[in-house]
């Protein structure tokens, strides 16, 4: 949908009841499912294909994650690995 679609649909959906609402929402829900499950059929194998890499982080970056998200495992993980 164009963005100016969607601003007219908006003043539309504050109007409907919450049942209208609720019910849109998931025709929306299942519009994006299709469409990605179209896409992860079709684009995506191509995307593999073409060898995208993959983002990595350096080991002082991932201790700092691991203990900002109090992942206790992960940080002893990282420490006896010998990578720090």
């Amino acid at each position: 949908m164009e963005h100016n679609e969607l601003m007219e649909e908006m003043e539309m959906v504050e109007k409907m009841p919450i049942n209208e609402r609720i019910k849109l929402a998931k025709k929306r829900r299942k519009q994006q499912l299709a469409t990605y499950n179209k896409w992860a059929k079709t684009d995506s194998q191509d995307g593999r294909k073409k060898g995208i890499q993959s983002v990595t982080f350096s080991s002082d970056v991932q201790l700092m994650d691991a203990a900002a998200k109090g992942a206790y495992d992960e940080i002893d993980t990282l420490l006896n690995s010998g990578m720090l």
